[in-house]
C-alpha cells in the first residue's frame, strides 16, 4: 500500500511538470501548434505512447491529425493541484470516469447509466447522442440537443486506400480478442471474414482501409460500427460472449444519435442468414456533417479546405 501510494505520488509529481513545461515552453517545444490538454480513456502522456484500444487511441490520432493542436492526455480530476486547469472530454463512453468540473465535453458518452456523476462540466458542445443527454438533463446538467460521435467525421478527412477483398470482416471488442482465439478463427473461416483487430494495429489508418475493403462489417466494437457506418459500409452489431445489462446502452446511444434503432444479434444462438438478410437490407443512418463539422471545436488545418460555417 505504502509503495503505491509513494507510486502515485512520483506519477502526480510528473504529470504536475509536464502541465507547466507544455504551457511555459510550448512556443518554443511545439512552434505554431495549439496545447490541448483532455482527460479520455487513453495512455497518459506521462509514458510513450503506445496503443490501446482504436477508439479511444483516436482522441490523439484524429484530432491531432485534422487539427494543428499537441493532445495532453492527464488525469486531472485524480490531482488537486491540477483541478483548476480546464480539460476536454472527447470520444468515448466516460462522462461517468472523472470529475467533470472544468471539463468541456464534445461527443462523448456514458457508458453505465446509473453510475454516478460528479461536478458539473464546463460547457457541452455535444454528446455522443440523446440517451446520454436524457442521463445529464436527469442529473440536473444542462445538455443541448446536439449529438455525435465525433468519429462521424472521419470521411471527411481522411479517403482509404481502396482495394475491396470481397469478403467480409469481424471485429471484435478488445475483451473478446482476448478470449477463445481458436473458436473465433474458425467461425472467421467458416463464414469468409477478414479479423479485423481494434489493438494490433500499425497505423490509426490501417483500420478504416480495412474496413472500407470489406464488402460488409459484423462487429462487437461501437467504433467498429460508427466507422462502417460513417463510411456507407452495410454492418451488423453482433455479440460473441454475453456481456453485462448495461452494455447496450453506448450502442443504442449511438443509433438513435443516427435515427436508427438496431438490436443486436448473438452470434451463439442466431443462424448466419439472419446476419446476411441485415446486410442485405441495410441503409445508411441519417448524418448531417454539416451540423458534425460546425461543432468541432479545434481549428481545421487548411490543407483540409474545409469550411466551417458558425
Amino acid at each position: 500500500m505504502l509503495f503505491k501510494t509513494i507510486a502515485w505520488k512520483i506519477k502526480e509529481f510528473i504529470y504536475c511538470l509536464e502541465v507547466f513545461f507544455a504551457l511555459a515552453f510550448s512556443k518554443i517545444v511545439y512552434k505554431d501548434k495549439k496545447i490541448v490538454f483532455c482527460e479520455c480513456y487513453m495512455c497518459h502522456s506521462i509514458k510513450p505512447f503506445v496503443h490501446h484500444n482504436w477508439g479511444d487511441d483516436l482522441n490523439k490520432y484524429f484530432f491531432e491529425y485534422v487539427s494543428n493542436i499537441k493532445i495532453f492526455n492527464i488525469p486531472f480530476s485524480k490531482i488537486k493541484y491540477l483541478s483548476d486547469i480546464t480539460s476536454y472530454s472527447l470520444i468515448g463512453s466516460i462522462i461517468t470516469f472523472y470529475n467533470l468540473d472544468k471539463k468541456i465535453i464534445y461527443g462523448s458518452g456514458i457508458m453505465k447509466p446509473f453510475d454516478q456523476i460528479i461536478g458539473i462540466p464546463e460547457k457541452i458542445i455535444s454528446v455522443r447522442g440523446p440517451k446520454t443527454r436524457e442521463v445529464l438533463l436527469k442529473r440536473g446538467i444542462n445538455c443541448p440537443e446536439k449529438y455525435g460521435d465525433p468519429a462521424l467525421l472521419l470521411p471527411l478527412f481522411y479517403k482509404p486506400k481502396l482495394q475491396k477483398t470481397g469478403r467480409g470482416g469481424l471485429i471484435l471488442n478488445i475483451g473478446t480478442e482476448e478470449k477463445d482465439k481458436n473458436l473465433i478463427k474458425q467461425f472467421a473461416e467458416k463464414h469468409n471474414l477478414d479479423i479485423i483487430s481494434m489493438i494490433n494495429y500499425e497505423k490509426w489508418t490501417d483500420v478504416i482501409d480495412q474496413i472500407c475493403a470489406c464488402d460488409y462489417i459484423i462487429s462487437e466494437s461501437l467504433h467498429g460500427l460508427i466507422v462502417s457506418e460513417t463510411y456507407g459500409i452495410p454492418n451488423v452489431w453482433v455479440e460473441f460472449i454475453n456481456h453485462p445489462d448495461y452494455w447496450n446502452f453506448k450502442f443504442e446511444d449511438f443509433y438513435e444519435s443516427i435515427g436508427k434503432e438496431e438490436k443486436i444479434i448473438r452470434i451463439q444462438k442466431d443462424d448466419f442468414s439472419i446476419i446476411e438478410h441485415m446486410i442485405a437490407t441495410w441503409k445508411k443512418g441519417e448524418i448531417d456533417y454539416t451540423k458534425l463539422l460546425n461543432l468541432f471545436p479545434f481549428r481545421i488545418k487548411k490543407e483540409f479546405n474545409i469550411k466551417m460555417y458558425k
